[in-house]
């Protein structure tokens, strides 16, 4: 909804949209709301599937930077921390939380805050491992879009 005369004046706001400051452009009052969602583009989700280990490992990302050194990024951690090395749960669990770390801070550091949410998913020897951040741990509407995204992809 618009703000009507009355909102603008300093009335009673009855549309609903929250005022936040006042800035004066071109000699017309424009007021700014409290958030800036409006503006704000959306990020689109990736999901890119790794088999080179013998087991398949899947990077999600909700990210607005150009992701074209991902691949990159992912392949240097797997070389840094071979995952043939892996003797145990608790190794698969801090390899895949490394990983989404690792992947996080190298994209926050094109941009910071650029990167809204991350997801490893691995599997590794009848076992499966996730590691969320961001919009993914919070936001139930993610989580059901990249795991029916993840259940769909063996079948495309």
């Amino acid at each position: 909804m618009k703000h009507t005369e009355n909102c603008i004046d300093g009335e009673k706001c009855d549309c609903g949209i929250a005022l936040d400051k006042k800035i004066i452009k071109d000699q017309e009052e424009i007021y700014i709301p409290v958030t800036q969602l409006l503006e704000k583009n959306c990020a689109p989700m990736i999901i890119r599937k790794y088999q080179t280990f013998g087991w398949p490992l899947f990077v999600a990302i909700i990210c607005d930077q150009d992701l074209s050194s991902l691949d990159d990024a992912v392949m240097y951690f797997v070389k840094k921390h071979d995952p043939k090395l892996l003797n145990g749960i608790q190794d698969f669990r801090n390899f895949c939380g490394g990983l989404s770390n690792y992947v996080l801070q190298e994209y926050n550091n094109i941009k910071f805050g650029s990167v809204e949410g991350v997801a490893i998913i691995g599997y590794w020897d009848k076992c499966v491992c996730s590691s969320l951040y961001g919009d993914f741990m919070t936001h139930t509407s993610c989580r059901i879009e990249l795991f029916s995204l993840l259940n769909m992809l063996p079948h495309v």
